[in-house]
């Protein structure tokens, strides 16, 4: 199984961005062809209290890497991919996308 995890650093509008982020930015993620299951989360604080480095944090399960690449070649997974960059730019965030194995 292959999780592509995507992190957003703290907006500068929240507000902005979690309007989007809920209403259009995830029910694109959770369209996705092959999509096995999706969790998001609200960064709340660190382990030693020093500033949340992240905003949220969305984690996308996918059978394998070819399942994945196929989800994000159609034109849905383009749209998603694109709007994820615009959400980031709109509210003065930025976005990191990591693939990983699940062991």
């Amino acid at each position: 199984m292959i999780k592509l995890t995507v992190l957003y650093t703290p907006p500068t509008d929240a507000e902005a961005f979690e309007a989007h982020y809920l209403s259009a930015h995830m029910p694109l993620a959770n369209a996705l062809p092959g999509l096995m299951r999706s969790e998001t989360s609200v960064c709340v604080a660190t382990p030693d209290g020093s500033p949340v480095p992240y905003h949220r944090i969305a984690e996308l399960y996918f059978e394998d890497a070819a399942t994945m690449g196929s989800a994000f070649a159609s034109e849905l997974g383009q749209k998603t991919a694109a709007d994820a960059q615009q959400l980031a730019v709109s509210t003065g965030s930025s976005v990191t996308m990591v693939v990983g194995a699940i062991d």
